[in-house]
């Protein structure tokens, strides 16, 4: 009996292998690049979110700070 390859795979698993790794590394190169070039308004290194009044109006949003912490620290802005 003769095997084709040394795995036995034949012809049809090397095609399925290099397709799968193709497939992989052009996906990963779009994720690459989407993940560069995307840019919005959410954006977490945005210039607004380092925005201390900002800040302390979200967090007395949400209620971590009281009412008096919340003016004391606008206060503290002007």
């Amino acid at each position: 009996m003769m095997m084709h390859g040394d795995w036995g795979f034949g012809m049809w698993g090397g095609w399925l292998v290099m397709l799968l790794f193709w497939f992989l590394l052009f996906s990963l190169a779009i994720s690459v690049l989407t993940s560069l070039f995307h840019r919005d308004s959410t954006s977490r290194y945005s210039m607004d979110s380092f925005d201390p009044r900002r800040i302390v109006q979200e967090r007395y949003a949400k209620g971590e700070i009281s009412r008096e912490e919340y003016l004391a620290l606008m206060n503290d802005f002007k």
